[in-house]
């Protein structure tokens, strides 16, 4: 398996995969100027994954994110999604800053037509 890791930018969240707990983290803040183009290779690498049928738990934990990467980040869970109904072994946590609740509703939002794990969770 390919590692993956993608540091911040001021506009990019901090990408990770931590192999040991076959988590892909996405932390930061998201808007980037061309949304396609950003997610594109974690798209790839995430299709790469399925490929290796490697359990695979994605993490979010975003300050803020603008339309274009809303509809990158549903694409990818529908990857996952599509993973979990054919058997595979994926979950999706979304964590958010108490005090930040439009970040709370945007998981809830993400979240909710999937039938895959997911779990909503607040940092304190």
């Amino acid at each position: 398996m390919t590692p993956l890791h993608i540091p911040a930018t001021e506009y990019t969240p901090h990408v990770h995969f931590d192999a040991e707990t076959s988590t892909l983290s996405l932390t930061g803040e998201v808007y980037p100027e061309n949304a396609s183009a950003y997610f594109a290779p974690i798209s790839e690498w995430i299709e790469e994954a399925i490929g290796e049928e490697v359990p695979l738990k994605l993490s979010f934990s975003l300050d803020y994110l603008n339309t274009s990467s809303t509809k990158a980040i549903l694409d990818i869970i529908q990857l996952l999604e599509d993973y979990h109904l054919d058997g595979g072994s994926t979950a999706v946590t979304w964590t958010y800053q108490s005090s930040l609740e439009v970040m709370k509703e945007s998981g809830e939002e993400l979240l909710e037509d999937f039938s895959l794990p997911c779990l909503l969770k607040p940092l304190d």
